[in-house]
């Protein structure tokens, strides 16, 4: 999804206020009317009221029909309407925009409560001490998962501790279930040619 002039005059708005094509009543000045967007919740209903987060689905012409000789994995990439799960789950701007919000695969579960890995890795990217910062899900037989996060240090003589992080996200308003339970300290985030974060890397830590 893209967010152009035409559709979004506003550029602050255009980086988080993306049009949500295909939707009932909707024109765009930009003319798109192939593409549909749904936001589907774990039991496959539609999310609709702002706030609400779901998975991005999306159909339109150029959508594949499905994996060669693997059913398995068709049917799971499509809704039975012939949506493609796209794994990135998106949060409802206005009624009319969405925005991205996590990737599915990332959001920690704990105890029953979705923790967005993107939010927490902003709030602790605001730390002096903190150079870089990715979050991922440790399994834990209690509570499902727990929020680990993996910080370059801005000064490898002097890395931030776990209780210094969570002390400044405490005084940055943070949920109190959101803060991290384990820090792993590392020289260097490992990221593919495009510079995005190998989360399965770190997981392998």
């Amino acid at each position: 999804m893209v967010a152009g002039p035409a559709d979004v005059p506003e550029l602050e708005r255009r980086v988080d206020h993306l049009p949500w094509w295909g939707r009932d009543g909707n024109e765009w000045a930009s003319g798109m009317r192939s593409v549909a967007v749904k936001i589907l919740n774990d039991d496959d209903n539609e999310v609709t009221e702002p706030g609400g987060v779901g998975e991005l689905c999306y159909r339109s012409p150029g959508l594949f029909a499905g994996y060669f000789r693997r059913l398995d994995i068709t049917e799971a990439a499509l809704t039975d309407d012939g949506f493609f799960r796209t794994g990135d789950l998106f949060i409802v701007r206005e009624p009319d925009f969405v925005g991205f919000y996590d990737r599915k695969k990332d959001m920690v579960i704990r105890s029953g409560f979705n923790i967005s890995s993107v939010e927490v890795e902003n709030a602790v990217l605001g730390f002096p001490k903190v150079l870089d910062v990715a979050v991922i899900p440790e399994p834990d037989e209690t509570l499902g998962e727990r929020v680990c996060v993996c910080v370059v240090p801005r000064d490898e003589m002097d890395p931030p501790t776990l209780e210094e992080i969570n002390a400044y996200l405490k005084e940055e308003g943070v949920s109190v279930y959101k803060p991290p339970e384990k820090l792993k300290i590392i020289e260097e985030m490992p990221r593919n040619p495009v510079v995005k974060i190998l989360k399965k890397e770190l997981r392998r830590l």
